[in-house]
């Protein structure tokens, strides 16, 4: 097997390639002068197992376009099968219709793609949805961010408590907690569906005075989740606050956002590299997901969360 980076693989498909015994081999990319991407594979593809390594953040339609011209450049070329890792993968947020809107199910357009394209196995880590991964037509395997997010944090706290910003990131506070070994809770919040603000509508009923508190989520992307859940943290005694996510996307002014709203520190993985957090490399964890996919298929065990 060989292991491809794409342009925007964040070292990740370098690290990856000794852990799981494949052979590293470089893409090239170059850009016309209107814009357009060219891509090719700088190895030997016919009739060898490929592993593409792309994340699809900042600049998402570039990076996406970039990993589904790899692909089919490995499927031209003869390769026997191709896996997509895809540490961070946009759209996934877009996983509904709303009525009124005529919006497209845009996860679902990206994974019909990526197949189209010729990948038949996905590996990505800390998807929003992972239901919405069931659009896709070949192997799913997600990668959990939680363990390595925790025990990275882990060294740098004496007196934790997770904190998860509303109930949706409440099974990632319970795996994070594990591994800190504390506790953990959730807060119960209402976004208004005109204007988009949240607002708290249940605080869960936890001690936090002296705590450091931790408040985890799947990504960091305005801020305003993490802000909220930090004021509520120092507001009921927190000597400090932590935030910890997989990806941190950081649009528009949200680092100041969460520093305003008293972040002491913030974690965050290399699917997405933030200059400004303590960046936890996710390349263990990948290769790990892979290899106990790899044999659960070998031992004919088909799980719903690891189906490669």
């Amino acid at each position: 097997m060989l292991v491809v980076e794409g342009p925007s693989g964040n070292g990740i498909g370098r690290s990856v390639a000794p852990l799981l015994g494949c052979d590293f081999v470089e893409s090239r990319h170059a850009l016309f002068p209107d814009g357009e991407s060219e891509v090719g594979i700088v190895g030997p593809v016919k009739g060898n197992d490929l592993l593409l390594v792309q994340s699809t953040y900042p600049m998402q339609d570039k990076r996406l376009v970039e990993l589904l011209l790899l692909a089919d450049c490995a499927k031209k070329h003869g390769a026997r099968s191709i896996g997509a890792i895809i540490p961070y993968l946009a759209y996934m947020r877009q996983d509904r219709l709303f009525e009124g809107k005529g919006n497209a199910v845009s996860i679902n357009a990206v994974l019909e793609m990526l197949s189209f394209a010729g990948v038949t196995s996905l590996i990505t880590v800390a998807p929003h949805n992972f239901e919405s991964l069931s659009a896709f037509k070949g192997s799913v395997t997600v990668v959990d961010a939680a363990v390595p997010l925790a025990e990275e944090v882990k060294k740098d706290v004496e007196n934790p408590f997770v904190l998860a910003p509303d109930e949706g990131a409440m099974d990632l506070a319970r795996r994070f907690a594990e591994v800190l070994g504390c506790d953990y809770a959730y807060i119960e919040k209402r976004r208004d569906k005109q204007t988009g603000e949240v607002d708290i509508l249940k605080e869960p009923k936890a001690d936090l005075k002296g705590k450091e508190v931790i408040v985890v989520d799947d990504m960091i992307s305005t801020g305003g989740t993490i802000a909220q859940a930090a004021k509520f943290a120092h507001s009921g005694g927190a000597s400090s606050v932590i935030a910890a996510a997989a990806h941190l996307l950081m649009v528009s002014n949200a680092y100041d956002r969460i520093k305003e709203a008293g972040i002491n520190a913030i974690y965050g993985t290399n699917t997405v590299p933030y200059g400004r957090a303590h960046m936890v490399d996710i390349s263990d964890a990948v290769a790990a997901a892979i290899r106990g996919a790899a044999k659960k298929r070998m031992q004919g065990i088909d799980t719903e969360a690891n189906r490669l």
